[in-house]
């Protein structure tokens, strides 16, 4: 089995990279960069023996984990587009080249190799989102984007934010209510396709019963807890987790419409570079099936301020939706698209703020509160009409 300590060895950089003139290879922890899903991050610089040209000097990323969880799935969703598979080959312009994938789903270990963005002058985009986010908190934001000003901050958050759900879009309405890739049985490590095609209940409920069982152990808890959950919040979260079947879940996946979704869409998994506009989308350990619209709500709960959000919310989504006509998609109103934003959105947060109640700290855990709240009470979401969550 491969291990991070053979990443330095030259002969095996040599051999598995197709590199034969690197003279050296150099790794540096990146730690605690890798998010909560746990992957150890490296920055790697490989230095080839032509020393005297320009490109003498490759900045590349590797991205390691061990998880039994599926995050695994990532490293079979990078080899897919370097192997050209038609289902994912389209996503190449906006997702990172790769030099080098291993994955094994019996063990859960992965190692990718992939392009350093920040060396051709990628930020990551959640820093443009001003400090609304634990994510940003204590970091100087207007070193990080290069910005002067709030204007100048929000005049790139809005940029980015419309970039982002036009890029979603793009890859939702290539997918859209694609049995063809239902059907394929060589792409069934996605996240939920064996929940899409009608079984795999025991997985569906388990995932169920984590946040769920994370949620009755804060709502229940005495122990000294700092956050202040709202009543309407807790009211809404304990119906929809009332809710849970999988009965209704696959009744409503065969009425509503699925694509190929990121699953974890949010602006610190997608990176900017400001002299061209370009956007990067990054971290796909939950690449699966689902809702497209659903994903670009996750995006503004998990970041962005709700006043911001208030303000330019159905901009964002008009863009998302015209985005998804303009590339082939029909029989799908703007109304269907703004009722799977919401219901879709919350549902899925739902989900995320019973699980992450166990695994951030309070003030994370207020701050997550705080954007679900300000979301169900702007559109509207009460105990009667919420949904299930959505895993």
């Amino acid at each position: 089995m491969v291990e991070i300590k053979d990443f330095e060895d030259v002969e095996w950089a040599r051999t598995n990279l197709s590199l034969p003139n690197i003279q050296s290879v150099e790794l540096t922890s990146t730690s605690g960069t890798g998010g909560l899903g746990g992957a150890a991050l490296h920055r790697m610089i490989i230095t080839l023996l032509d020393a005297n040209t320009s490109n003498s000097k490759l900045h590349l990323m590797l991205k390691s984990g061990v998880s039994q969880d599926g995050r695994t799935r990532e490293a079979f969703f990078y080899k897919a587009i370097r192997d050209r598979n038609p289902q994912f080959a389209f996503l190449s312009a906006c997702v990172i080249p790769t030099v080098y994938v291993f994955g094994d789903m019996a063990t859960g270990t992965k190692h990718i190799i992939m392009d350093d963005l920040t060396a051709s002058g990628f930020v990551q985009c959640g820093s443009f989102y001003g400090a609304c986010s634990p994510h940003n908190w204590n970091k100087n934001l207007q070193e990080l984007t290069n910005t002067a000003t709030e204007t100048e901050r929000r005049t790139l958050t809005h940029l980015i934010t419309i970039n982002a759900f036009k890029a979603a879009a793009k890859i939702h309405a290539r997918s859209w209510n694609s049995y063809v890739l239902l059907a394929d049985k060589n792409v069934s490590w996605l996240r939920a396709f064996e929940w899409y095609n009608g079984s795999g209940e025991t997985s569906w409920q388990a995932s169920q019963e984590y946040a769920a069982s994370a949620w009755r152990k804060t709502n229940s808890s005495t122990t000294t807890k700092t956050v202040k959950f709202d009543p309407h919040l807790i009211a809404c979260m304990n119906a929809s987790f009332s809710k849970t079947s999988w009965t209704g879940f696959q009744t409503r996946i065969k009425t509503n419409p699925f694509s190929l979704v990121h699953g974890d869409y949010h602006p610190a998994n997608l990176m900017f570079r400001r002299a061209d506009d370009a956007l990067m989308v990054l971290d796909w350990e939950v690449v699966g099936l689902g809702s497209g619209p659903q994903d670009v709500a996750q995006y503004l709960i998990s970041h962005m301020y709700p006043e911001e959000r208030r303000m330019w919310e159905m901009e964002f989504l008009q863009a998302y939706y015209d985005t998804l006509v303009g590339d082939g998609v029909d029989g799908y109103s703007f109304e269907d698209c703004r009722r799977d934003y919401v219901a879709g959105g919350v549902a899925r947060w739902v989900w995320l703020l019973g699980l992450l109640t166990i695994l951030c700290p309070d003030e994370w855990v207020q701050f997550f509160q705080d954007q679900l709240l300000a979301f169900i009470v702007d559109h509207g979401v009460t105990p009667d009409n919420i949904e299930m969550p959505r895993v």
